[in-house]
């Protein structure tokens, strides 16, 4: 099993060329600190959804190399988004940051990684 890392890019073209360069022939996974189109944020008021092409930094399917699952950081709720079937797991902060969060579970995500990938998100 190999992972592929990629730190935050303030252009989803920039994170798809390094994430591809990342991921090259061989890794399985990616490790990644982006919101990807369809994600969403709270906002104290109506919840607030990530677009592609409407923010900059915001991936959508094409932007994402070939992977089978993401492990993904960066939003604080938790929340599991699809792109081309792919999960992009967000289990969230551990920590409550703002009135916005007061009704959010916080916790973790462990993750199985063997033939089969899988996660269980611990609510703490």
């Amino acid at each position: 099993m190999a992972l592929a890392m990629v730190r935050f890019r303030r252009e989803a073209s920039t994170f798809a060329a390094v994430a591809r360069r990342g991921v090259g022939p061989g890794a399985d996974l990616l490790v990644m600190h982006q919101a990807v189109h369809g994600s969403m944020v709270p906002t104290g008021g109506r919840p607030f959804y990530f677009r592609e092409g409407q923010q900059r930094d915001t991936l959508g399917a094409r932007h994402l190399p070939r992977v089978s699952h993401v492990l993904a950081g960066h939003l604080h709720p938790r929340q599991i988004v699809k792109l081309n079937g792919v999960p992009i797991v967000y289990p969230g902060s551990t920590e409550k940051t703002s009135f916005a969060e007061a009704g959010q579970t916080k916790g973790y995500a462990i993750w199985t990684l063997e033939r089969n990938v899988s996660w269980n998100l611990v609510s703490i």
